[in-house]
């Protein structure tokens, strides 16, 4: 149901209405929409905050809660809508036949429709749509090919000649009968329209309206010579009698009929009101009642289906957000006031006529001054679900009217939730069609260039209010690329923008921190062992330090040098690397900066450098200062962390916690991981972090460090361990930390194969074990530098 159902609507006895129906052996409760909706979760095995989800998200249930995560995780598309097919098709079990019509099915969820065709009984599926659209009718097939054996197709051909007579008798109101209508007056019209319905219904509603048919002396209908030569085509004879309509309606209800085919295919009394303040509102109201008369528009009512339209999905026909960005059968009526009317225009080509009688300044001032009203419209605070579909329309009124300083902001504020809720792909086409419009606003520096390439960007100029919104256009479109791990257009995308502004004149850098950033941060994310796109590295990183120390803020600089840190440990230099760490140490301030940083960069890369460092030590040989590193970060750094974070909290201290451990310092190690990390999760019973899984193998190294250091062994343990192991079962871990998890489990099989006596065969499988988990660690060029030193090392103490 739409999110105008009122609470009136529903019985909040909370008594259970059972069907009438007492045949049948399931009986389903009547409550309110979501306490049924929730029942029919339980009864499908789904959790019940996929009621909350899907009621808040989708159906605007009133008293849905709305959360954004179901069980600790955020549902997918496709969950959901298996969810929301599972439910319907729970709710009408109790029915011996289920009767479903979906009229224009090709615009419909493809999704629900291949959903409810395969988990769906005692079902018959209806749909309905115009014979033309060939790819809705393959989409339609591709659905139900599960179900090809029970699917039917019905062709709806055009009118026969008795169903023409039988429309002639009712619109002219004349007798049925052939010595009134004869074969050939059927013959023509059919001939002229195709037998297409709403082309014989206009032609003779227009027919009609001029009065000028007559009945000659037999008494036979006939039709004027020049109303049966129309023109050769139907859709021209159609569209001429359209337009005649039109240009005889008053002037004033033209204006208005303007307003309504500019703002979409749907729209409300108050939508066009508010664009026209100058006129009165009854007026406004009297003048779509007089379009009703005419059958130009047709009003919609609350119940009516069709009022889940939005005229979004109607105001630019050359967006590319039509196809991607589907929040039209939403909740457009989100902004409905009790006893407001709703209009739709009769047929699309009603819509297209009025159109065609605008003048293109015209059309843009009408989508300019449409957008004008619907920004006063104030939405909240906070951005919900619910008004992305107005919002999108407004994006496209001002994109209409070549408003790039104001589409702009808007596609911005919008992707930025689309991301939120995992649309990422849709945000994509959004910033794009909006950086689409800054083309008009820009002029290339190179006066030969071209535009040929859509993705090509060159060195332009423009004023500075345009060019910010060019460059965080950029930024996001690469972050999202970057989301979608399509990291070559995200590599692009900020190279585009930095070629951008290598042609400004003037300081821009506070466009060129976050693009020089992005840009770097995306390079360290490619093959490290690539000594080109090494050698490309370089130089960028030289400058983001450069335009950071120009610029004077603490948290680019301290970004800029972690980076050019992490970059030269990646590729094995560790003394250039520490070198960049002494230079962050005079930069960086944890309890001043940790927040600063975490927020503009989405997480503390300097304190996690330092964190890194102690690693650097321990491969250069000097494990004394790794140690006091540690400590430093467990004095220093640990304390600003919210304990509930366990797994911030676990990124922070494993460097510290694997040094320790390499020292003799087991005991100590073995206090902070419990104290800090395992307790911790406990305790607070954080949402599931992706630490869990590497639990186990640590403890048990721990452990047996701390055995080893004591010189004291326990032999049940050591034997739990040694079966936990050799358990195939326990080698499996997500790819973040396979490579992590494989070395500890080498390093557990190496220490307990050294604690069997020589010649006992567990040593030889043991050592064999962790040759299994080694060797893979030390050859994969990939593997962390650290963990490579460390399971060479462990390698060749096995021998």
């Amino acid at each position: 149901r739409p999110a105008t159902l009122r609470k009136s609507h529903f019985s909040r006895t909370g008594s259970f209405i059972l069907n009438a129906d007492t045949r049948s052996p399931n009986k389903v409760p009547r409550f309110p929409y979501l306490e049924k909706l929730r029942w029919a979760c339980r009864e499908s095995g789904y959790h019940e905050q996929y009621a909350d989800f899907i009621g808040a998200q989708f159906l605007g249930l009133e008293d849905s809660r709305p959360i954004t995560h179901v069980n600790g995780s955020v549902p997918v598309m496709g969950e959901l809508v298996e969810c929301v097919a599972q439910c319907f098709i729970k709710i009408v079990d109790f029915a011996d036949l289920i009767y479903l019509f979906i009229d224009d099915f090709y615009s419909f969820t493809w999704r629900v429709i291949r959903a409810l065709s395969q988990c769906g009984r005692k079902m018959l599926l209806v749909c309905a749509s115009r014979s033309h659209d060939k790819q809705a009718m393959r989409r339609m097939s591709s659905s139900m090919s599960s179900a090809v054996d029970s699917r039917s197709e019905i062709t709806l051909g055009p009118l026969e000649l008795a169903d023409i007579r039988d429309l002639i008798s009712s619109i002219l109101n004349v007798p049925n009968d052939d010595s009134v209508i004869d074969e050939d007056i059927c013959t023509h019209i059919y001939q002229k329209t195709g037998g297409l319905p709403v082309y014989v219904i206009e032609l003779l509603e227009t027919v009609k309206r001029n009065k000028s048919f007559f009945f000659d002396a037999e008494g036979m209908l006939r039709l004027p010579m020049k109303e049966s030569q129309l023109g050769e085509e139907c859709s021209a004879l159609v569209l001429n009698q359209m337009l005649n309509r039109f240009d005889a309606l008053d002037a004033a209800v033209r204006k208005i009929l303007h307003t309504c085919a500019v703002l979409g295919y749907s729209f409300s009394l108050l939508d066009v009101a508010r664009v026209h303040p100058e006129l009165d509102f009854v007026f406004v109201e009297d003048t779509l009642n007089l379009a009703l008369s005419e059958m130009i528009l047709v009003e919609i009512g609350e119940e009516d289906e069709q009022s889940a339209y939005s005229a979004s999905s109607n105001v630019g026909s050359n967006s590319k957000l039509g196809s991607s960005v589907d929040f039209s059968r939403t909740s457009s009526r989100v902004h409905h006031i009790e006893g407001e009317r709703n209009f739709e225009f009769s047929h699309d080509m009603w819509r297209t006529t009025v159109l065609t009688t605008l003048l293109e300044a015209r059309k843009m001032e009408l989508h300019r001054r449409i957008a004008t009203a619907m920004e006063k419209e104030q939405l909240g605070g906070v951005l919900e679900r619910r008004d992305l579909s107005r919002l999108l329309t407004l994006f496209e009124h001002w994109k209409s009217c070549d408003e790039f300083l104001k589409a702009a902001p808007l596609a911005l504020m919008v992707g930025a939730r689309l991301n939120e809720w995992d649309l990422v792909r849709q945000s994509v086409d959004l910033y794009r069609d909006a950086l689409e419009m800054s083309l008009k606003t820009v002029r290339p520096v190179d006066k030969k260039w071209k535009s040929d390439d859509e993705d090509c960007w060159v060195q332009v100029s423009a004023e500075s209010d345009v060019l910010d919104l060019i460059i965080k256009l950029h930024c996001r479109i690469a972050d999202t690329f970057r989301m979608l791990n399509r990291m070559e257009k995200c590599i692009k995308t900020y190279q585009d923008a930095y070629t951008i502004l290598s042609s400004c004149s003037g300081s821009r850098r506070s466009l060129l921190i976050p693009v020089l950033a992005g840009l770097c941060s995306a390079n360290l994310d490619r093959d490290p062992k690539n000594e080109v796109q090494a050698l490309e590295q370089e130089p960028l990183l030289e400058q983001f330090v450069k335009v950071a120390q120009e610029d004077g803020c603490a948290i680019h600089l301290a970004r800029a040098l972690a980076m050019k840190a992490g970059y030269y440990a990646q590729q094995g230099n560790f003394e250039k690397a520490l070198d960049d760490l002494k230079f962050l140490q005079t930069v960086y301030r944890a309890e001043e900066h940790t927040r600063r940083i975490t927020k503009h960069y989405g997480k503390d890369y300097a304190m996690e450098t330092f964190s890194q460092s102690i690693l650097w030590f321990v491969l250069i040989g000097k494990e004394a200062e790794a140690v006091q590193q540690g400590l430093f970060v467990l004095k220093h750094h640990l304390p600003l962390q919210d304990p509930k974070d366990v797994g911030s909290i676990m990124s922070l201290i494993l460097p510290t916690i694997l040094v320790l451990k390499l020292v003799g310092r087991g005991e100590d190690a073995h206090y902070i991981f419990c104290t800090y990390v395992v307790n911790a999760y406990h305790d607070h019973s954080p949402v599931q972090t992706n630490w869990v899984e590497l639990f186990n193998p640590l403890i048990y190294l721990l452990e047996i460090v701390k055995m080893e250091e004591r010189g004291s062994f326990d032999s049940l343990l050591l034997e739990r361990i040694q079966d936990w192991i050799l358990d195939i079962e326990n080698s499996y871990y997500s790819p973040e930390h396979l490579r992590l998890c494989h070395t500890i489990m080498g390093e557990i099989s190496f220490r307990l194969g050294r604690s069997k006596q020589v010649g006992d065969p567990m040593r030889g499988l043991l050592f064999q074990k962790a040759r299994s988990f080694l060797t893979a660690i030390a050859q994969d060029v990939h593997s962390e530098p650290f963990l490579a030193h460390s399971a060479l090392s462990f390698l060749r103490a096995i021998g």
